[in-house]
Protein backbone atom coordinates (compact mmCIF):
# COMPACT_ATOMS: atom_id res chain seq x y z
CA UNK A 1 0.00 0.00 0.00
CA UNK A 2 2.93 2.42 0.75
CA UNK A 3 4.30 1.89 -2.76
CA UNK A 4 0.90 2.70 -4.26
CA UNK A 5 0.62 5.94 -2.23
CA UNK A 6 4.15 7.02 -3.18
CA UNK A 7 3.45 6.26 -6.86
CA UNK A 8 0.15 8.16 -6.73
CA UNK A 9 1.83 11.19 -5.07
CA UNK A 10 4.64 11.14 -7.67
CA UNK A 11 2.15 11.07 -10.55
CA UNK A 12 0.16 13.91 -8.99
CA UNK A 13 3.28 16.08 -8.59
CA UNK A 14 4.49 15.29 -12.12
CA UNK A 15 1.08 16.11 -13.62
CA UNK A 16 0.75 19.35 -11.61
CA UNK A 17 4.26 20.58 -12.48
CA UNK A 18 3.77 19.88 -16.20
CA UNK A 19 0.43 21.67 -16.17
CA UNK A 20 1.97 24.70 -14.44
CA UNK A 21 4.85 25.04 -16.91
CA UNK A 22 2.65 25.03 -20.01
CA UNK A 23 0.42 27.81 -18.71
CA UNK A 24 3.43 30.08 -18.11
CA UNK A 25 4.71 29.71 -21.66
CA UNK A 26 1.45 30.54 -23.46
CA UNK A 27 1.51 34.33 -23.04
CA UNK A 28 -0.48 36.04 -25.79
CA UNK A 29 1.46 38.24 -28.16
CA UNK A 30 -0.79 40.93 -29.63
CA UNK A 31 -0.29 42.33 -33.11
CA UNK A 32 -0.55 46.12 -33.28
CA UNK A 33 -3.90 45.70 -35.07
CA UNK A 34 -5.25 43.47 -32.26
CA UNK A 35 -3.95 45.89 -29.64
CA UNK A 36 -5.69 48.88 -31.20
CA UNK A 37 -9.00 46.97 -31.01
CA UNK A 38 -8.54 45.65 -27.44
CA UNK A 39 -6.63 48.54 -25.84
CA UNK A 40 -9.50 50.00 -23.78
CA UNK A 41 -9.98 46.68 -21.99
CA UNK A 42 -6.32 46.03 -21.14
CA UNK A 43 -5.00 49.42 -19.95
CA UNK A 44 -2.53 48.88 -17.11
CA UNK A 45 -1.74 45.30 -18.14
CA UNK A 46 1.74 44.04 -18.95
CA UNK A 47 1.64 42.55 -22.42
CA UNK A 48 3.68 41.66 -25.48
CA UNK A 49 3.09 43.31 -28.86
CA UNK A 50 4.61 42.58 -32.25
CA UNK A 51 4.84 45.12 -35.05
CA UNK A 52 7.01 46.92 -37.55
CA UNK A 53 9.33 49.61 -36.16
CA UNK A 54 8.31 52.44 -38.50
CA UNK A 55 9.96 55.32 -36.64
CA UNK A 56 12.36 56.06 -33.79
CA UNK A 57 13.45 59.21 -32.04
CA UNK A 58 17.08 60.18 -32.52
CA UNK A 59 18.05 59.29 -28.93
CA UNK A 60 16.19 55.97 -28.99
CA UNK A 61 13.81 56.96 -26.19
CA UNK A 62 10.75 55.86 -28.19
CA UNK A 63 9.76 53.93 -31.27
CA UNK A 64 6.54 53.67 -33.27
CA UNK A 65 5.25 50.15 -33.90
CA UNK A 66 3.01 49.96 -36.93
CA UNK A 67 0.43 47.34 -37.79
CA UNK A 68 -1.12 46.52 -41.16
CA UNK A 69 -1.32 50.22 -42.13
CA UNK A 70 -0.29 53.63 -40.84
CA UNK A 71 -3.60 54.16 -38.99
CA UNK A 72 -2.77 51.26 -36.69
CA UNK A 73 0.26 52.30 -34.69
CA UNK A 74 1.39 52.66 -31.10
CA UNK A 75 4.23 54.55 -29.50
CA UNK A 76 6.52 52.37 -27.37
CA UNK A 77 8.63 54.23 -24.80
CA UNK A 78 11.72 52.72 -23.17
CA UNK A 79 11.30 52.47 -19.39
CA UNK A 80 14.00 53.71 -16.97
CA UNK A 81 15.76 50.36 -16.76
CA UNK A 82 15.81 49.87 -20.54
CA UNK A 83 16.79 53.51 -21.05
CA UNK A 84 16.79 53.46 -24.89
CA UNK A 85 16.18 51.33 -27.95
CA UNK A 86 19.03 50.18 -30.18
CA UNK A 87 19.17 52.40 -33.29
CA UNK A 88 19.43 49.33 -35.57
CA UNK A 89 15.84 48.34 -34.73
CA UNK A 90 14.29 50.87 -37.12
CA UNK A 91 12.54 49.22 -40.10
CA UNK A 92 12.55 45.79 -38.44
CA UNK A 93 9.78 43.61 -37.03
CA UNK A 94 9.90 43.59 -33.22
CA UNK A 95 8.18 42.12 -30.22
CA UNK A 96 8.12 44.38 -27.18
CA UNK A 97 6.92 43.72 -23.65
CA UNK A 98 5.58 46.48 -21.47
CA UNK A 99 2.74 48.17 -19.61
CA UNK A 100 -0.09 49.72 -21.63
CA UNK A 101 -0.92 53.33 -20.65
CA UNK A 102 -3.78 55.57 -21.78
CA UNK A 103 -3.96 59.36 -22.13
CA UNK A 104 -7.47 60.71 -22.67
CA UNK A 105 -8.46 63.79 -24.64
CA UNK A 106 -11.97 65.17 -24.19
CA UNK A 107 -13.88 68.05 -25.77
CA UNK A 108 -13.04 70.44 -22.89
CA UNK A 109 -9.34 69.97 -23.60
CA UNK A 110 -9.89 70.60 -27.33
CA UNK A 111 -11.98 73.75 -26.74
CA UNK A 112 -9.25 75.11 -24.45
CA UNK A 113 -6.59 74.27 -27.04
CA UNK A 114 -8.55 76.03 -29.82
CA UNK A 115 -9.04 79.10 -27.61
CA UNK A 116 -5.31 79.30 -26.94
CA UNK A 117 -4.57 78.94 -30.65
CA UNK A 118 -6.99 81.78 -31.47
CA UNK A 119 -5.36 83.96 -28.78
CA UNK A 120 -1.92 83.26 -30.26
CA UNK A 121 -3.01 84.90 -33.53
CA UNK A 122 -3.78 88.21 -31.79
CA UNK A 123 -0.12 88.90 -31.02
CA UNK A 124 2.55 90.10 -33.45
CA UNK A 125 4.17 86.67 -33.61
CA UNK A 126 1.03 84.72 -34.57
CA UNK A 127 1.52 82.00 -37.16
CA UNK A 128 -1.70 81.46 -39.12
CA UNK A 129 -0.30 78.53 -41.11
CA UNK A 130 0.72 76.66 -37.95
CA UNK A 131 -2.61 77.41 -36.27
CA UNK A 132 -4.49 76.15 -39.34
CA UNK A 133 -2.48 72.91 -39.29
CA UNK A 134 -3.13 72.40 -35.57
CA UNK A 135 -6.84 73.12 -36.03
CA UNK A 136 -6.91 70.44 -38.72
CA UNK A 137 -5.45 67.99 -36.18
CA UNK A 138 -8.08 69.06 -33.65
CA UNK A 139 -10.77 68.39 -36.25
CA UNK A 140 -9.35 64.89 -36.78
CA UNK A 141 -9.44 64.26 -33.03
CA UNK A 142 -13.09 65.38 -32.93
CA UNK A 143 -13.81 62.86 -35.71
CA UNK A 144 -12.01 60.13 -33.75
CA UNK A 145 -14.00 61.07 -30.63
CA UNK A 146 -17.25 60.83 -32.59
CA UNK A 147 -16.24 57.38 -33.86
CA UNK A 148 -15.23 56.29 -30.35
CA UNK A 149 -18.61 57.45 -29.01
CA UNK A 150 -20.48 55.53 -31.72
CA UNK A 151 -18.34 52.39 -31.42
CA UNK A 152 -17.66 52.19 -27.68
CA UNK A 153 -19.93 54.75 -25.99
CA UNK A 154 -16.93 56.79 -24.79
CA UNK A 155 -16.95 60.62 -25.02
CA UNK A 156 -13.20 60.97 -25.42
CA UNK A 157 -10.32 59.96 -27.63
CA UNK A 158 -7.41 58.00 -26.22
CA UNK A 159 -3.77 57.85 -27.09
CA UNK A 160 -2.18 54.60 -25.98
CA UNK A 161 1.51 54.07 -25.26
CA UNK A 162 3.55 51.10 -24.13
CA UNK A 163 6.16 51.54 -21.40
CA UNK A 164 8.62 48.90 -22.63
CA UNK A 165 10.86 46.84 -20.36
CA UNK A 166 12.25 44.42 -22.97
CA UNK A 167 12.23 43.78 -26.70
CA UNK A 168 13.44 41.33 -29.32
CA UNK A 169 13.89 41.50 -33.06
CA UNK A 170 11.64 39.04 -34.88
CA UNK A 171 13.72 36.76 -37.10
CA UNK A 172 11.92 35.79 -40.31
Amino acid sequence: MKVFNVLLATLFIAFYSCKQNTSETTEKVYTVDELTEAAYDIVGDTLSVSGFCADMCQGGDWIVLQGSDSTKAIQAIANKQLSAFNSELKFNNLTVKGILHEKRVDSLFLVDWETKLDESLKGPNGNPAAVAQLKQQISQIYDAMRENREKHGRNYWSQFTLEVSEYTTDKK
